[in-house]
């Protein structure tokens, strides 16, 4: 992976420079042209990585006098802005989720908060429904299509597991779900007993 970080963006801005000419002006260029290279957040952290890495080694070998990159940092990349749903988006939603055999998944993402991934990894064993909660600890990451295997992550996104206080009305759609539901493990799955693919949700939202 330095390697191409390396091949792709070091060697092409260097060009003629020579490592000794290479000073603290040289690297904040870098680091411009950087910012507005057409790569990934990801891709950009892991280049001035490597960049920074080569000056500390040849500082360290006495090829520079000092490091370059010494008090020079890659901003963090902003978070897009996501807009929450206003009132009449939500009751849009609902209304057409009563119109879809999926309705109480998309009704559960949208009174929980839960992601896709952790809504259709969630089992019954997770569920209170006395209190009104439920413990996130997993998430179903894929299934094989035309059969019941599925494959379940035992851990969030975040890493972290944690305890989510439902709605009266996502408290209300569980038990409609419990009273009808068989022995099984999943709280959501196809009417035959298939596990729902996350990739049939995110297309259906």
């Amino acid at each position: 992976r330095q390697l191409q970080h390396l091949l792709s963006h070091i060697l092409p801005w260097a060009k003629q420079r020579r490592l000794q000419d290479i000073d603290a002006m040289c690297a904040a260029d870098f680091l411009i042209h950087l910012q507005n290279a057409e790569v990934s957040s990801s891709a950009r952290a892991k280049t001035w990585s490597t960049f920074h890495e080569i000056l500390q080694e040849a500082h360290q070998q006495k090829l520079l006098r000092y490091d370059p990159c010494c008090g020079l940092h890659l901003p963090e990349s902003a978070r897009p802005h996501r807009e929450a749903l206003d009132n009449d988006e939500i009751a849009l939603l609902l209304s057409l989720a009563e119109a879809d055999t999926r309705n109480a998944i998309l009704k559960f993402l949208l009174f929980s908060g839960l992601r896709i991934s952790e809504c259709l990894g969630l089992t019954w064993e997770n569920v209170d429904l006395t209190e009104g909660t439920l413990r996130v600890r997993a998430q179903l990451i894929g299934c094989r299509k035309g059969c019941g295997a599925f494959v379940i992550r035992h851990t969030t996104k975040s890493r972290k597991e944690r305890t989510v206080f439902l709605p009266v009305q996502a408290v209300r759609l569980l038990e409609k779900l419990k009273a009808t539901a068989e022995d099984v493990a999943l709280v959501f799955r196809h009417p035959d007993g298939r596990a729902y693919r996350p990739d049939e949700i995110r297309k259906q939202l």
